[in-house]
């Protein structure tokens, strides 16, 4: 007889354009797909993943992947359809088009049809989840360190970031820059995971003692640098440092001078005083000292 014999029930002589067994009913059309379970695509990490259809049956599988439901233009298949010989398998790649993700987008699971030969095998479904890779957002834009007097204490302040992404984010490290006075708590170990939907916060100092004017122009601010994100983040830092140094010439300019231009008489001492601070002087002011008293007063 012509054809081939069905494999299920050996019963049965198959023709090329047979698609079940006249005899046991067996569906000559037989595709397992490798992963069985969900695929997951992850924007940044893993935005491709190859899926393999191995051919178990009698006949050529001509295969293509329809999406359940409303379209997405999201995800897509290279080759979009193919054959898969009888007794062969065929590889195609499932690839996420991340730059059509929503900004507000997390995670969402789609479902493929698996038309084989132009027929739905029911338990033939492709399960594809989407995520987003790690999200990093600044919740501080800027640290502003205020007045910070020479001498005095690490004065401290909290920079916080958080990651909206629905995979935890690697922060891998955060580097002061500026001068040295800027610096990061050594209490904090590095790299820390940050969960999906979750923050940190992380204290820096501006130590007054290490403070040196003359830094060079490199911007103040900490550099966030990421161990599973591609683009480091940068928050500038401000303060206005507050010396107090007295020098000889601060003294000089700045000292109260008192300038006594007094003359003996019968009745006691008088005459006038001018006051002096650096080139500013008052008019004089006329003064008298009573021989009978131990008081200094100003005269009308």
């Amino acid at each position: 007889m012509n054809g081939t014999e069905c494999s299920k029930c050996r019963q049965w002589y198959l023709k090329n354009n047979d698609k079940y067994c006249g005899y046991c009913g067996s569906s000559l059309i037989s595709v397992d797909i490798e992963p069985s379970g969900e695929i997951i695509l992850i924007s940044q990490i893993a935005p491709r993943k190859k899926v393999k259809f191995n051919n178990t049956g009698n006949a050529d599988a001509h295969i293509r992947l329809e999406c359940i439901g409303t379209a997405t233009d999201l995800i897509r298949f290279s080759p979009d359809d193919f054959t898969v010989r009888a007794g062969m398998q065929d590889e195609i790649d499932i690839i996420l088009d991340e730059d059509k993700l929503p900004d507000d987008f997390t995670e969402q699971e789609f479902i493929f049809r698996c038309i084989v030969n132009n027929e739905n095998p029911k338990d033939k479904n492709l399960s594809v989840k989407v995520k987003t890779g790690p999200k990093p957002v600044l919740l501080t834009e800027e640290i502003d360190f205020g007045e910070i007097k020479k001498g005095d204490i690490p004065a401290k302040r909290t920079l916080e970031l958080g990651n909206k992404g629905a995979t935890p984010l690697t922060l891998k490290d955060v580097r002061a820059a500026g001068g040295n006075h800027l610096q990061v708590e050594k209490d904090f170990k590095f790299p820390i995971k940050i969960s999906a939907n979750k923050g940190i916060k992380i204290q820096v100092l501006w130590d007054s003692n290490l403070y040196n004017s003359e830094t060079g122009s490199e911007q103040a601010g900490f550099h966030i640098i990421y161990g599973n994100y591609d683009k480091p983040d940068f928050i500038s830092a401000k303060g206005k440092a507050l010396t107090f140094d007295v020098t000889q010439d601060d003294i000089q300019k700045n000292i109260l001078e008192l300038l006594f231009d007094l003359k003996g008489t019968s009745g006691g001492l008088a005459g006038n005083v001018r006051a002096k601070i650096g080139e500013w002087e008052s008019e004089p002011k006329k003064l008298c000292f009573p021989a009978s008293m131990n008081q200094l007063f100003e005269t009308p």
